[in-house]
């Protein structure tokens, strides 16, 4: 996923994020320690990442600092998509839908 800065993040089964400086085609950050599974899907906005991993797992990341802050399991399997909806006051909402759980 690209963003209008010229950063681009990629997903990978090895349970890393990885940031891209899209000029120079060069990594600058990996994310790690955030899944301990394949990460499925994820949504960015601005510097806040969330993952979704094949166990279920969500992981929230801030890429300014390459750590994931907060970790929940909401799922009991894989998750299919993360939704990020900005209120466009001061906080976000974050939607998941589980793969094989149907939960929501």
């Amino acid at each position: 996923m690209v963003d209008g800065t010229g950063i681009g993040l990629s997903t990978s089964y090895d349970a890393s994020l990885l940031v891209w400086d899209l000029a120079s085609k060069t990594c600058v950050q990996s994310l790690f320690k955030g899944h301990k599974d394949a990460i499925t899907t994820f949504e960015w906005h601005n510097s806040l990442v969330v993952s979704a991993a094949r166990n279920g797992t969500l992981a929230f990341w801030d890429i300014n600092t390459g750590k994931a802050f907060k970790k929940a399991n909401s799922h009991e399997g894989a998750v299919s998509k993360v939704k990020m909806y900005d209120d466009g006051v001061d906080s976000n909402i974050i939607l998941s839908a589980g793969l094989n759980d149907g939960v929501l």
